[in-house]
């Protein structure tokens, strides 16, 4: 069983020789480089040689391409800052200045969907037939707060309907984003929505599985294994991710990884988590990360489980840390 073949088995529920690692070497890969964040996500080589360093050092069983959830808001025009050592930020929305209806889904050609894809491609040349490949989108929730800004909290109750038309077109952007991966080979498409951790299970029901199942039947009948990832404590909203109708849901440190196993069993659905980054990944020491991998090991079990930290992983986490991560993970080997 290759690395690949230990990741697919696992949302397919079936028996597996170890969990598989995961780690989400996002912004972390231009450390990796000694460059800055900003080069990692806007050259796609760059990109390419930041995966596939973190492929030789860490000897993972997946790696996502490109973990940068402001691509879509970007293409439609949303304002976006820099900084050195993190994934842009969303800082102006474009709804702000224009009307939904002037908004149209943005092209493989537009903002920096060449780079992105270009990217995935070539990582999935050099790496697919080895380990399984991620592609991150952003999910319908956070797209539509990335384009209208934090007022749709209190829209949720003053003008739903206005707030479920921007829902509905941001997930026909995530269903065309899912699309354009899809065609460029990766494996796995995991829809990250992490603003859904900051509602209630309520609206959950009301605001975002609706919005998912499009991208989702989107994935599967381009042939891909889906996922559903959510940063934060989505605690009150696991019982809704479980049941969203991705093949696996992510949770962070925040959720108790007992509790997030119980609700995957219970819906037959696989699960990831959730090493912490600052406290473990980015401060500890390197006993600590094997102490914590050990810990998630032992809690996930090996049925519809493997590693990965709660998000992606600290620009200047030390790579010996990462490293005793991956020697937990192969103590288990068979």
């Amino acid at each position: 069983m290759n690395s690949k073949e230990r990741i697919l088995r696992t949302l397919e529920l079936q028996p597996i020789d170890r969990v598989g690692w995961v780690p989400w070497v996002g912004a972390h890969a231009a450390n990796l480089l000694g460059v800055n964040a900003k080069q990692l996500f806007t050259e796609a080589d760059t990109l390419v040689a930041g995966v596939l360093k973190g492929y030789e050092l860490y000897q993972p069983d997946g790696l996502p391409t490109l973990f940068d959830v402001q691509l879509e808001a970007e293409a439609l025009g949303c304002e976006i800052a820099w900084s050195d050592e993190n994934p842009p930020a969303v800082v102006g929305h474009v709804l702000e200045k224009a009307a939904l209806n002037d908004l149209s889904i943005p092209t493989p050609d537009q903002g920096r969907f060449p780079m992105a894809l270009d990217g995935a491609r070539k990582i999935v040349k050099e790496l697919g037939d080895h380990i399984a490949i991620f592609a991150l989108i952003a999910g319908p929730f956070t797209l539509t707060l990335h384009l209208a800004g934090v007022k749709i909290f209190t829209d949720m109750y003053d003008n739903p309907d206005q707030v479920k038309k921007i829902l509905s077109f941001a997930s026909q952007v995530c269903e065309a984003t899912a699309r354009y991966y899809a065609e460029t080979g990766v494996d796995i498409i995991t829809v990250v929505d992490s603003l859904t951790s900051q509602i209630s299970a309520e609206h959950f029901q009301e605001y975002v599985t609706p919005y998912h199942q499009p991208i989702l039947g989107t994935i599967h009948r381009m042939g891909k294994q889906s996922g559903f990832f959510a940063c934060g404590d989505a605690t009150r909203n696991v019982e809704q991710m479980a049941t969203i109708g991705a093949h696996f849901f992510g949770v962070d440190e925040n959720v108790d990884l007992n509790y997030a196993r119980e609700i995957a069993a219970k819906h037959n659905v696989a699960f990831a988590g959730n090493l912490p980054l600052a406290s473990v990944m980015l401060f500890g020491t390197p006993e600590e990360n094997y102490q914590a991998a050990i810990d998630c090991l032992n809690t996930g079990g090996k049925k519809g489980f493997f590693l990965c930290p709660g998000c992606d992983i600290p620009y200047a986490t030390p790579i010996e840390n990462v490293q005793a991560i991956t020697r937990a993970v192969h103590s288990r080997e068979m």
